[in-house]
């Protein structure tokens, strides 16, 4: 199965998710009450075989914090820009309740494709 985590770069840690979130995913019938922040650290990192990153600088700060030959375990989510284009805050945290909706419609595609792709891969090894 697909096992999601929440991980920051800048978040502090034991924050609770902000407002727009907390929001956003209780119209999609999740609670994220009792949601703390936690940081992406290397012994979090290693443990997972695929890390994704919201936005370029997620990725690039994600890739330099691995060893050598394990920065490719580390991917862009939407590579192919449907979060939000041009805006330099693209993870939504500065784009207000709107830039969260349009992340949770991106987030919900996205992970239902790699789920998808994973059980293809599971059916074809």
């Amino acid at each position: 199965g697909l096992e999601v985590r929440s991980m920051g770069i800048h978040a502090p840690v034991g924050a609770p998710a902000s407002p727009h979130s907390v929001e956003v995913l209780a119209s999609r019938g999740l609670d994220l009450g009792a949601h703390r922040a936690t940081q992406a650290t290397l012994e979090a990192l290693l443990e997972l075989d695929t890390v994704y990153g919201l936005t370029r600088g997620h990725v690039a700060a994600l890739e330099q914090a691995l060893p050598p030959g394990k920065a490719d375990r580390v991917h862009l989510l939407d590579p192919e820009g449907r979060g939000v284009p041009g805006r330099l805050a693209a993870d939504g945290v500065h784009l207000g309740q709107d830039g969260y909706d349009l992340w949770a419609r991106v987030l919900a595609a996205e992970l239902a494709g790699i789920e998808k792709a994973g059980r293809q891969e599971r059916r074809d090894p």
